[in-house]
């Protein structure tokens, strides 16, 4: 899978590399790049698994091929469908892929509903393929997977997706706190050289990214808004939470949160102040 993968990033590299001006001048042909490149993954495989080698060159090097369940070299729809049957395997949280180290012939999920096989090409054409024993039918194992998989998944995004969110959030905050360093610091040289902070963006010698307004700075994940004694980042929509920075302490508060406010600000390792004017009292 590593040499397959290898060799099929560097041809979808390489459309990449030759299709970016056609798409620049012609974005409607964006959509048919992108099923190219989902598509191809499948065809690469079909085809070389369906070569007279019946293998592709990952599978090359380790000298095994795909043939039928008689030992036979596939047909390209075979074989394509042996490898749209991965759609399956990897619905069962690679519980499919799993399955050849125990099954009777060694079949993954998707070999035993394309009923294929994938054997040692000297050795096992030699002395004879695994024998085919009774077992379960596909489509029973193929019903039990389909009724069984959403819940795993599930399981698994209740697990993840909080922890996927807070470690999201956890990255803005980090952005944010050093725009807003960045933004004390300079109003910092500004107060030695003239006496007091700056009330207005110009007036500070740092580049912004985002829409600058009178008293604020609206950038893809927050809105900054420079204070007399202060600056105060919100993180806008759901999440609902503030960083505040006094200029002159360099102390930073949190205030706020899309759970437990609480709890976010202290996973922040910041005070938890009831407002942002609170902060630099």
């Amino acid at each position: 899978m590593i040499i397959d993968d290898i060799i099929i990033l560097i041809i979808i590299v390489l459309l990449v590399l030759v299709s970016f001006p056609l798409v620049r001048a012609n974005e409607s042909l964006n959509i048919i790049f992108n099923i190219v490149y989902l598509v191809l993954p499948l065809l690469y495989f079909a085809r070389f698994e369906s070569s007279a080698s019946m293998a592709t060159p990952g599978k090359m090097a380790l000298g095994i091929v795909v043939t039928d369940a008689q030992g036979n070299r596939l047909t390209f729809m075979h074989a394509l469908g042996r490898n749209a049957g991965k759609i399956v395997s990897n619905l069962t949280l690679f519980i499919g892929y799993i399955m050849a180290g125990f099954t009777q012939r060694k079949q993954a999920l998707h070999d035993m509903i394309a009923s294929c096989l994938v054997i040692k090409k000297e050795a096992d054409l030699e002395q004879g393929l695994p024998p085919k024993t009774s077992s379960l039918p596909v489509w029973v194992v193929i019903l039990v997977i389909i009724v069984l998989a959403p819940f795993f998944i599930g399981l698994v995004a209740a697990v993840a997706l909080p922890q996927y969110v807070k470690a999201v959030e956890k990255s803005r905050a980090a952005e944010a706190l050093s725009m807003m360093g960045s933004i004390a610091g300079s109003q910092e040289r500004h107060r030695l050289t003239r006496g007091v902070y700056a009330r207005g963006w110009s007036s500070l010698d740092i580049e912004f990214n985002g829409i600058v307004n009178a008293n604020d700075i609206q950038t893809d994940n927050f809105l900054y808004k420079l204070g007399a004694n202060s600056i105060v980042a919100e993180r806008s929509g759901r999440f609902n939470w503030v960083l505040t920075k006094c200029y002159a302490t360099g102390i930073i508060c949190c205030y706020g949160g899309y759970d437990n406010p609480n709890a976010f600000c202290r996973n922040l390792g910041l005070d938890v102040v009831k407002s942002p004017q609170e902060c630099c009292r």
